[in-house]
């Protein structure tokens, strides 16, 4: 995810056309050594670090060409059609490995009801809001506001342990130290972009 804003801060400009900004650059390795702090790091997976920045390079594009898609298309027409493309392709993966059994869809009704909650809400309606309001702010300013999902889902988890009453964790020093520098690096980058100058040293 941090990886993603990273491959955004070089993509932009080279997509958009325009200046490199060392601001962004200097804030999305910030939010990475953040998002590092919060999970750490496991030098021993490094097969699957390779596939997560190769994810993340692709997520970056995908962003960045939505940011170009939305000026001249409507947010919910490039909402449909990526949804129906990210349907149908993950429809026919599950087709071709022979994933698609009966005992898939035997769930109950309150499971179809969490399903439904987060198809519509938490994933049509978040994606076409993501890519909606990049019509007011740039791919970048989306990217890094994303780093902030690890930190509400953790929050969140806690908050309903806690209402639940299943749990007594706590959060260690580095979740904190580690959402602290995110919540930093969003914080100075709506900053600089408020500046009427634009965002600081070009390159």
């Amino acid at each position: 995810m941090s990886a993603s804003t990273l491959f955004t801060s070089f993509l932009e400009p080279i997509i958009f056309k325009r200046k490199y900004y060392v601001s962004e650059l200097i804030l999305s390795i910030v939010v990475g050594a953040g998002v590092t702090i919060i999970f750490g790091f496991e030098a021993e997976y490094t097969w699957g670090i390779v596939i997560g920045l190769i994810s993340a390079f692709l997520a970056a594009l995908f962003n960045v060409l939505n940011g170009v898609f939305v000026k001249s298309m409507p947010s919910m027409k490039i909402t449909m059609w990526e949804m129906l493309g990210g349907f149908f392709t993950a429809y026919f993966f599950l087709l071709f490995t022979d994933k698609i059994r009966p005992e898939l869809f035997q769930v109950s009704f309150s499971d179809w009801m969490y399903l439904l909650v987060l198809a519509i809400i938490c994933t049509s309606f978040a994606f076409l809001i993501a890519v909606w309001v990049m019509k007011f702010v740039t791919p970048f300013t989306v990217s890094i506001s994303v780093n902030m999902e690890p930190v509400y889902t953790i929050i969140i988890a806690l908050l309903i342990d806690y209402v639940n009453g299943t749990s007594h964790e706590k959060m260690s020093d580095g979740f904190y130290l580690g959402g602290l520098i995110i919540i930093g690096a969003i914080v100075l980058h709506a900053w600089l972009r408020s500046k009427k100058s634009g965002p600081a040293e070009t390159v």
